[in-house]
This record gives structure tokens, sequence and C-alpha cells, in this order.
């Protein structure tokens, strides 16, 4: 049986699509018509930013799109090609070193190019509140939930791991939506799988989605041709982090509450946003903390191979496994995990999935704490405010232990 791991459901892959046809507006005017879409121009602020950097970011950025598909800033232009063309440029000059790996302070230099070019991602409308039943996938510990799209009710999966939110494909043409591509590239720092040049995937528009009485618009999140379990969509942390978030695995309950402070509480666990999604600090085997992402669309516990390897664990006695995310299935080996701890909560002889990821390497974390973790837990998730990416940059998380 293939374990359900959709971490991160293309985590920042959504983000960095929106902001390369931004940052098209900026290099090409004649991209105008379309970027009102995606975001607005406000007076660019030049505090704390190193202006020099990103000068010569933009500079390597404009010269990537030339070598790669001519002069497109003079002739004529298919604004897909421009797109993906862009997307990739941004991509690989902002996130990545010359040797492609993952800069460590690349979320960081995003942001210092959306500041200085003075673009604003508009927040979400938001409206209501919810009390809805959840339900288990089968053979799994992830959970659906109804959402409610022009109208109709679709089951989507209920994803922290998921910085955007998404619909299938099928029901996104059936809206009328048209998207921009995603390059695959892209999409293979930002999901599980092994096959992402079957999947397509776009930025949408998205249309108000709802969840009971609980109502967000003005999202831009993803078509995807694929979504693992054939559900109709992915609820992800764009619509999720507008309220204070309330789950009770074992009864099957989630709330979605308007948005309060956190209460003073020392048991409360502060997160850390990263890309769209939220990260903690667990301890794992008794080695220290190390930051890993919280994502309930993943089955177990996910540790990434260099740091399986640092703890310790016997890789060449693992078993072989397959772990299915939005790219297919991906080779791992299946471990247990001494303990995993976080803050004052440990558990014991946990089952786990070692994966090499470079979704793990982009959201510079080394591993996932899955639902084999997270069920344990009545949980109660507080968000912070959004950055100039409009993504959420803190937050907090109180665990209560469900009794067996």
């Amino acid at each position: 049986m293939k374990i359900a791991v959709f971490a991160a459901g293309v985590a920042g892959a959504g983000g960095i699509a929106v902001l390369s046809v931004s940052l098209w507006y900026y290099l090409s005017p004649k991209t105008e018509g379309v970027f009102s879409q995606y975001g607005q121009r406000s007076t660019p602020t030049l505090a704390q930013i190193n202006e020099k950097l990103v000068r010569q970011l933009l500079d390597e950025i404009t010269a990537c799109v030339q070598a790669k598909s001519g002069n497109l800033l003079t002739s004529g232009f298919d604004l897909t090609k421009i797109h993906s063309t862009a997307a990739n440029c941004l991509f690989s000059v902002v996130l990545l070193d010359r040797d492609g790996r993952v800069r460590p302070n690349g979320e960081a230099r995003l942001e210092a190019i959306v500041s200085f070019l003075g673009i604003t991602v508009p927040p979400p409308q938001v409206s209501g509140q919810a009390v809805v039943k959840i339900t288990p996938v089968p053979e799994s510990r992830v959970f659906t939930v109804p959402v409610k799209v022009a109208g109709k009710s679709h089951q989507f999966l209920l994803d922290t791991g998921a910085s955007s939110s998404i619909l299938q494909e099928t029901t996104a043409k059936g809206l009328g939506l048209q998207g921009l591509p995603v390059p695959s590239e892209i999409l293979r720092y930002s999901v599980v799988g092994d096959d992402c040049d079957r999947i397509r995937a776009t930025i949408i528009n998205l249309p108000p989605l709802q969840v009971d009485q609980a109502k967000v618009a003005g999202l831009s999140g993803m078509g995807l041709n694929e979504i693992p379990a054939d559900l109709a969509g992915v609820l992800g942390m764009d619509f999720l982090s507008a309220y204070n978030l309330y789950l009770h695995p074992q009864r099957g309950t989630m709330k979605l509450l308007p948005r309060t402070p956190p209460p003073e509480d020392k048991d409360l666990l502060p997160l850390v946003g990263k890309l769209g999604v939220m990260t903690i600090l667990a301890n794992i085997n008794d080695k220290g903390n190390s930051p890993f992402l919280l994502d309930t669309g993943a089955d177990v516990m996910v540790i990434a191979e260099s740091e399986a390897v640092g703890l310790g664990i016997a890789l060449t006695e693992a078993e072989p496994t397959e772990v299915l995310g939005f790219c297919g299935v991906e080779s791992a080996k299946r471990v247990k995990l001494r303990s995993v701890q976080i803050g004052r909560h440990r558990l014991t002889n946990l089952e786990a999935v070692v994966i090499k990821g470079d979704i793990l390497k982009l959201l510079g974390v080394k591993g996932i704490v899955g639902q084999n973790y997270l069920n344990r837990f009545e949980q109660y998730w507080y968000f912070g405010d959004r950055n100039a990416l409009g993504y959420p940059t803190s937050g907090f998380l109180s665990l209560t232990p469900i009794l067996p």
C-alpha cells in the first residue's frame, strides 16, 4: 500500500508563479492588462531593502528570460510562454544558487523584490465561521472536508501542507476558469512524486470557497489535472489561515472561528511561516530540535534522508516503500522513530518514511509532522499577520492529548 504524503501540496509554487506575473509586469509593460488579475502596485518603499541586490536579481532574471526565450521584451509575445519562462527564471535566480541548491534565505529574497517593486497581494475577503464534520480518506489518516464552490458541494483534502487551495482541472474548466501554467521544474521542488511532467498545473483566480458559513473570496489558487484519491480539490492554508482553526481528529470535527489573538499560555507552541505553510521545532529520537513542516495531508512522519543519517537511522536495513503525492509515487524507506517530541508532547515508536525530496530543501525543514502524530491531539491553530507575499509569518499551536 502506498503511503499518502501529499506533503506541502505545492507549497510555495503558487505564490512563486503568481509573483512571476507581477514581476513580468515590471519587466515588460505590455502585460499590464493581465497583471491586474494577480496583484496591485503600490508606492515602493526601500526601507530595509538591499536595493543593489534587488536590482542585480532583476537584471539576472531579465537576462535569464532573454537567454531562454529570445528577446521577448521587444518582439510579439505569447503570454503563456512568457509566464512559464518568467516563473522558471524567478525560481532559479532567486531561490536556487548556481549549483541548483535551495537558498536558505530564498523567501526573504522574494519578499525584498516584492517590496522593492511596490507589489501588494490583496488580502482575501473573509466572512462567517464553520463547524463541520471531517471524513477520513479510506486506508489513510488524512481527512476531507465539504467545500462549496459556485453553489455545489465537493469533498476537498484538508491540507495544512498546501500553501494554496486547489481545484481539480475539470471542475475549474466547468466554471470557465482559465489559468497560466506552473512549470514542472517548480513542481519538482514543491511536491512529492517522481512524475511531474504529466501534471498540468495552472494559476487561477479561485471563485469564493465556502465551508459551512465560513467564506473566503479573492484567492489566487491552482488548478491540477490530477488530485490523489479522486478529490475535487484541496483546502489549503490560504483559506485556513484566515481563521482560528480547531481540529478534533477522533470526533471528526473542524471549526473555523474568527481570528483572535492566542491566550497567554506557556504551553502554546510557536510556529514559523515558510512559503505559506507552518513549521515547528520537533525533537526526533532525543537528538535535539529541528524545523519540521506541520502537514495534515501526510499520513505519517517524514524524515529527510540527510536528517535520518544524522540521527543514526540504519537505512540499509529499512523496508522499501512508496509514497503518494501530487506528482505520483516516489520511492522511500519505512522506519520506526523511537520518539517524537514537540514541546512537552512526546510520542514513542512512530512510523516514518525517509525521502530525498527537494520539497524539504525548498522549505528549509528536516521533515514533516504527519497525521500519525497530529491525530493524537486536539488542536487549536492561531495564525499571525500576512507578509508582502500574502503568507502568514507566524502562529501558535495548542495541543491537548486525546485519551485512548
